[in-house]
């Protein structure tokens, strides 16, 4: 089989049946969200597809593997490259204030022009792309999918080097050397006539692109951003969960970028001391919720839940501040907030629709004693760092890994931004769902609300515990990663 082969795509140029046939299976992967998007019914065709049948491609990302399955099942293939080579690195670049695994992940770069940096939150991501554009001293634009992001990775860049970075976001257009972007601003110009035309050359000049959060190329407009730059020589994405997505979507990443080419976990930051150890105590709360679909359940067994919602302000109450305390919805970190004040804590919430000023503005709050919990929701996920945190309460249920361990994140940094040690251990409080407890059992079907709570609550156990983290329940009980899955 012979493949051409360009910086995003390859193509099928000779291929007998047999083969196109091989590939087109081995591109093939399940979508588990298929039952949902028919209301029930399953479609015809279940598989995410990945080669197009119609112009024989498929996403360079997955060249490698291909190569592998198929020469472990006898098959040959032959490169039509047509990439032309890659810049070569400056050996005189300065690298000394990048630690010993940040150096590492340097040189993995070196050896792969593409993939995925699978690293913990703490490990450093900023400063390793600012590693690879000294060393790789070319054009290169920085994808993020947050305002947030964006002007905190520009501060970082322009400290660390004193070279003034652009930025395509927040309603500025001034592309640099190196450019901060967001996705949703590229997307944009890209839709739009009178703007396609100023940003498809500069699509085009790119000569390296990073993917800040990289698990979320796998949505439809991230992913068609990822690969609107079509002659980057350099592809790389950065991600502490970069295919933990509850669907099979996840391989989008994989197609974008590539593989995992280096990986950084939290267990091996905190034995590096990089990171305070997290110890995950879950608090059983076990309720009666009669709901015929999830948006109820989710409703009644978590936002609007008396029971568990009491837990949480008893939670609230004894843990160690500062504190951040995580919901999703905004009725339910309302109710939060108004029943913690009333408990007599000092408390405040701050949502996605407050500006980046406002956030900012509640963080120092927090940090100087003024406030003792943040309650906050999604938009505290990523991107915001608090080194002087001392506990976070993961109230919003649910059961994304992603959602997980990002939240985790926010708060597991040793040191501040002085270097002063803030804390060896970090507390997380999460709810230990449990259903009425009746169900189940001597023949009583379980219940549909009973099963979504509690099969929730056991994927967040699994998150933890996948990260090595000391996972306790109420009674005192150590759970293992074979217990909760």
């Amino acid at each position: 089989m012979w493949l051409e082969v360009t910086h995003r795509y390859c193509q099928i140029k000779r291929a007998t049946s047999e083969e196109e046939s091989w590939l087109g299976a081995y591109l093939s992967f399940r979508d588990d969200k298929a039952f949902f998007r028919r209301r029930g019914k399953w479609r015809a065709d279940t598989k995410i597809r990945m080669l197009n049948a119609t112009t024989g491609t498929f996403p360079a990302g997955f060249l490698a593997s291909v190569r592998a399955a198929a020469k472990k099942d006898k098959i040959k293939i032959k490169l039509l490259d047509k990439r032309g080579r890659p810049p070569k690195p400056d050996p005189l670049a300065l690298l000394d204030w990048l630690r010993d695994y940040q150096l590492d992940a340097i040189d993995a770069a070196k050896k792969n022009t593409t993939g995925i940096f699978h690293h913990a939150t703490g490990a450093g991501k900023t400063e390793i792309q600012i590693g690879l554009t000294e060393v790789y001293p070319e054009k290169w634009l920085i994808l993020t999918h947050k305002i947030d992001l964006l002007s905190q990775t520009g501060e970082r860049f322009a400290k660390r080097t004193g070279e003034e970075v652009g930025f395509i976001g927040a309603g500025k257009y001034n592309p640099k050397r190196v450019t901060i972007a967001t996705f949703h601003t590229i997307n944009s110009m890209l839709r739009r006539k009178k703007t396609r035309g100023k940003i498809e050359p500069f699509l085009r000049s790119i000569v390296g692109v990073m993917v800040d959060e990289c698990h979320v190329v796998a949505a439809d407009t991230f992913w068609r951003v990822t690969m609107a730059v079509p002659n980057a020589h350099f592809r790389y994405g950065f991600s502490g969960t970069p295919f933990a997505r509850g669907d099979k979507k996840s391989i989008y990443v994989w197609g974008a970028l590539g593989p995992v080419i280096h990986k950084i976990s939290a267990d091996y930051l905190v034995k590096k001391g990089v990171l305070a150890r997290p110890r995950v105590r879950m608090i059983e709360v076990r309720q009666n919720v009669e709901a015929e679909t999830w948006q109820d359940a989710y409703r009644l067994g978590v936002v609007e839940s008396k029971p568990r919602n009491k837990a949480v302000i008893k939670i609230a109450k004894k843990a160690t501040k500062p504190c951040l305390l995580f919901v999703d919805q905004v009725k339910h970190g309302q109710l939060l907030e108004n029943a913690i004040r009333r408990s007599g804590e000092k408390v405040e919430f701050v949502w996605g629709k407050k500006s980046l000023q406002v956030r900012r503005a509640a963080i120092r709050r927090l940090v100087h004693g003024d406030t003792d919990i943040l309650v906050c929701n999604v938009i505290f996920q990523e991107g915001i760092d608090i080194p002087e945190l001392q506990s976070i309460i993961a109230a919003q249920g649910r059961k994304s890994m992603i959602t997980v361990l990002q939240r985790l994140g926010r708060g597991t940094r040793k040191h501040d931004s002085e270097g002063n040690v803030t804390k060896s251990e970090f507390e997380v409080y999460d709810i230990a769902d449990k259903g009425c407890g009746m169900c189940g059992k001597k023949g009583i079907p379980k219940h549909r609300s009973c099963k979504w709570l509690e099969r929730h609550a056991r994927k967040r156990l699994a998150a933890y515990a996948s990260e090595k983290f000391e996972v306790v329940v109420e009674r005192g009980q150590q759970l293992s990663l074979a217990e909760v899955i």
